[in-house]
């Protein structure tokens, strides 16, 4: 009987029982213990203890019997912390089920290599294959909520129906790169107006208890985003406005320096201004989300040290994994943890090495990052761009100081 996901301790039975003895054994023990005459010694096959042997006084049977090794202790699984975490009502919907230690770790090593894990059907290999939306096992689906680090998408209604039908329940969306504040109030307010016509898929979110309420509710959950300080101008009272309106999380720079800090594309960093330290702190106090994904490593350096809160990578790699200058290196990857930060690994193919890597390949990234700075500080941020045009992708890469000849074309994506 499993009483939470603990086997319940029951005192051994005073004689073996059926499923703790072999066939042969039980026999013995209905015609009763040997003699002195014909064994000094009968060797024992209990499940726990196979091999080992009782032994007897020569001359008489032993009064005592062979009693049955109790656990000392019950593993607990992933599933076991769940319940612990989750209120009595949804502990209880758990399925009553032992998961073994290192099963999670396992089935992430299962997707990295394409190659089942041991003691598991084959069949469950092909459902993921077939099947996109997350399955973690020991999490139930309903008691997880899949968060996306970013997307910069052009929103409609099939864009929307797009993002829902592959799992996921609260996206990061950018409503703001290069504009100033009255372009960026025009975005926030037509979002605004997206979500109220179609208020049966789509909200924005403020906090974690509304992201909850959304995924509870069946509807996509938005947080929204600036990819770029320029619609702050210098005056960090604009944190606190943005924030008022629903504004979550703000990257410092973009793809040119400003005058909080450098980029990561620029040929010298010169590290957080003055003007930076002033708007991460007011960032801080108006509970709003420091963004690192595209600035300068020395300027994220000086970030992580200037922000009273966590801050995040909600869109970029490892640079270890594809050499690109918006790619972070390791040390800057672990400060971010070690400040209870996380990194939203991008499937962005210019910065994880193009059309060609392979779920294994990205998979095995994750794996090796978790492993390497915690699970818990890994995520995430696909940096998608659907329902755009080159034109309009070209002029979110660049802005209006480096209009390109030719519109570029939209990278091509890994076909998984």
């Amino acid at each position: 009987m499993l009483v939470g996901h603990q086997r319940q301790h029951r005192r051994a039975a005073p004689y073996p029982t059926r499923g703790t003895r072999s066939r042969r054994a039980r026999r013995r023990h209905r015609r009763g213990p040997p003699s002195a005459s014909t064994a000094k010694r009968t060797r024992l096959n209990l499940g726990h203890d196979r091999g080992r042997v009782a032994r007897q006084p020569s001359g008489a049977p032993s009064s005592r019997r062979p009693r049955l090794r109790e656990r000392s202790h019950v593993r607990r699984g992933p599933r076991q912390r769940l319940r612990r975490r989750l209120p009595p009502a949804a502990a209880a919907a758990i399925p009553a089920r032992d998961v073994r230690h290192g099963e999670l770790q396992a089935e992430v090593h299962r997707l990295a290599s394409g190659h089942p894990v041991p003691g598991r059907s084959s069949s469950r290999r092909g459902r993921h294959r077939g099947d996109r939306r997350l399955d973690f096992p020991g999490a139930p689906r309903e008691f997880l909520v899949i968060i996306d680090g970013l997307q910069i998408n052009n929103w409609s209604r099939a864009v929307i129906d797009e993002v829902r039908s592959g799992g996921v329940d609260i996206v990061h969306a950018t409503v703001g790169v290069w504009e100033d504040l009255a372009g960026t109030m025009t975005r926030i307010g037509a979002f605004r107006h997206l979500c109220r016509f179609n208020a049966d898929a789509i909200r924005i979110v403020r906090s974690v208890d509304e992201m909850r309420q959304a995924k509870a509710d069946g509807v996509l959950g938005i947080v929204l985003g600036f990819q770029n300080s320029s619609m702050l101008g210098d005056d960090p009272e604009m944190a606190g406005i943005f924030a008022d309106v629903g504004v979550r999380v703000v990257q410092l720079t973009y793809n040119i320096a400003n005058h909080l800090g450098s980029s990561c594309w620029e040929p010298h960093d010169g590290g957080l201004t003055r003007a930076g330290h002033r708007m991460v702190a007011a960032l801080n106090d108006a509970g709003v989300l420091v963004d690192i994904s595209h600035v300068g490593n020395r300027t994220g350096r000086d970030a992580v040290d200037a922000s009273a809160q966590p801050i995040a990578i909600t869109h970029g790699n490892p640079l270890s994994f594809c050499d690109s200058p918006r790619n972070k290196p390791d040390d800057l990857v672990a400060a971010v943890a070690d400040r209870g930060g996380v990194i939203g690994c991008t499937l962005y193919p210019l910065f994880m090495g193009g059309a060609d890597v392979t779920r294994a390949g990205y998979c095995g990234m994750l794996a090796r990052l978790a492993d390497t700075i915690g699970v818990e500080h890994v995520a995430i941020g696909s940096d998608a761009v659907l329902g755009w045009d080159p034109d309009a992708l070209g002029w979110m890469r660049s802005g209006r100081w480096d209009r390109p000849a030719e519109p570029e074309a939209i990278p091509q994506f890994p076909p998984w």
